[in-house]
């Protein structure tokens, strides 16, 4: 259901609007790969979008949605992965930090996993273990 508003707005931010803005918009001069990217629903590996920044969201996501029913396929790996992820994140960020490569920090900073991840984890138990809440 995302997926056609997700490109009307793909259209207008890189079609639509260099042309009708001309060389003022900020993404007249955005890179193919860049697009690619896009086209993919892999906005968050993109880095600034200007007046597209929401789509690293969808983007992240489309990505998390891909993946997921496999993590779903059984309760106690569902846990084991969620939280695994929370935690590869934390322990993983101070080093990514301490790099101090802006590329990397920007990217790794970007992937978001971990909120879903959380999210996910919430939505379960409120759904599955709800007394335990």
């Amino acid at each position: 259901r995302i997926w056609p508003l997700y490109y009307l707005i793909v259209f207008l931010g890189l079609v639509l609007l260099p042309i009708v803005l001309g060389p003022t918009y900020a993404l007249s001069d955005f890179s193919p790969y860049k697009t690619v990217f896009i086209l993919l629903l892999m906005a968050n590996f993109v880095g600034a979008l200007g007046p597209l920044t929401h789509l690293w969201s969808i983007g992240l996501e489309e990505q998390f949605y891909l993946v997921w029913p496999w993590v779903l396929r059984s309760t106690g790996r569902f846990i084991r992965v969620t939280l695994g992820i929370v935690i590869v994140k934390m322990a993983i960020a101070p080093v990514i930090i301490a790099f101090d490569i802006d590329s990397v920090r920007i990217l790794f900073l970007s992937l978001r996993f971990e909120c879903m991840a959380i999210g996910a984890l919430g939505a379960y138990l409120y759904f599955q273990r709800r007394q335990n809440l």
